[in-house]
């Protein structure tokens, strides 16, 4: 039997605006997450898929209308595939009778703590939502499968972190169980913690936390066995890249190398973050807002994040400036005890302006 294992869609999940340069494209991004999902489901029809695992989170939150939930529901009905929806610690509102109801006439499969499993032919299907997780009821649950058939865990929560809110038990725990196969959500991740355990991850990223591959599993299951593979899908992405800059860097001269750094079809398709490092020039401020609006028409996204330093030098500015208020200031900054990043950049910040202005040398 094929299936796909996923999880972790967050439909509709309130993105932050700020995130975003404007709000069409926000609007656009959280349409993104809902057509990813639709195109998986297309993606399950050409390949005869015969379970599809929902192992959680499907929708980020209740404050949802309805009427989406019960579009979602109706595309799942419609594939030729046996549907399985965990229910997460994002989507417990599934768990209301009007959304069970939905569910329920929509045929789509569901657990509850009184019936966790779904037996079919060749395969019996077990879960355990968030809110109904305990060792005791997973040992119970594992204690009654029926070993003839091929058999699948679907469970919501973390089994390497103990210090999370929603841990389950640990991977060695897992491993122990006689499951052919156990389907993990919640991890955004995707990682196999052995043959048959593992996390799908998020079909599409979140933010700049998530840089790695998004997409879904895609398996085999075969009487006491199982075979599976990753697969990528996401459309869009996250990518972090460093540029190193040096004092004799103008703000055209950083443009350019930004630009340099990626290639086109990345710069027009993917959420892409600079980090400047290096040495800058003392006379040069910044403005990186004006910087990220030269380059606005070469990136679908772009942020910039300054970690530079400037090469004002401290002694000669001293010696110049005797009596003025930048001694003073640079005598306040070297006599602190202990100093931070913050302190220094401030710092620099304030010299910068004394010395050639708000804007500085662009």
């Amino acid at each position: 039997m094929r299936f796909i294992h996923t999880a972790d869609q967050h439909l509709f999940a309130p993105l932050k605006t700020a995130r975003f340069s404007d709000k069409q494209q926000h609007k656009q991004r959280v349409y993104e997450f809902r057509d990813t999902f639709y195109r998986l489901l297309e993606y399950a029809k050409t390949k005869d898929i015969d379970l599809l695992f929902l192992a959680g989170d499907l929708f980020d939150h209740s404050i949802i209308n309805i009427e989406e939930v019960r579009r979602m529901f109706e595309r799942l009905s419609a594939l030729s595939a046996e549907v399985f929806l965990l229910i997460g610690n994002h989507d417990t509102f599934l768990h209301q009778t009007a959304y069970q109801h939905l569910l329920k006439t929509y045929d789509i499969h569901t657990f509850s703590k009184d019936a966790p499993a779904v037996h079919l032919k060749d395969v019996s299907v077990y879960g355990i939502n968030t809110a109904d997780f305990n060792q005791a009821h997973l040992n119970h649950v594992a204690s009654n499968i029926d070993t003839s058939k091929s058999n699948v865990l679907l469970l919501h929560g973390d089994v390497m972190n103990s210090e999370d809110d929603y841990y389950l038990c640990t991977v060695e725990a897992l491993k122990r169980l006689d499951f052919d196969y156990i389907a993990l959500g919640h991890i955004h991740k995707h990682q196999f913690l052995a043959d048959h355990i593992a996390y799908a991850g998020n079909l599409e990223p979140l933010d700049f936390s998530e840089t790695n591959q998004k997409g879904f599993i895609e398996g085999t299951l075969k009487k006491q066995a199982c075979q599976a593979d990753f697969i990528p899908f996401n459309k869009r992405s996250y990518k972090i890249k460093s540029l190193t800059i040096h004092d004799a860097m103008r703000l055209d001269d950083i443009a350019h190398d930004i630009k340099a750094l990626f290639r086109e079809q990345d710069r027009f398709q993917h959420f892409i973050r600079v980090i400047l490092k290096g040495k800058r020039h003392e006379s040069l401020t910044l403005d990186l807002k004006a910087l990220k609006a030269a380059l606005s028409d070469d990136f679908y996204y772009l942020d910039i994040k300054d970690e530079t330093r400037s090469t004002l030098n401290l002694d000669r500015l001293k010696k110049d400036y005797k009596d003025t208020v930048i001694e003073t200031i640079i005598t306040m900054y070297e006599s602190k005890k202990s100093k931070n990043d913050a302190d220094e950049k401030a710092l620099y910040i304030a010299l910068s302006t004394l010395l050639y202005g708000k804007e500085g040398v662009q």
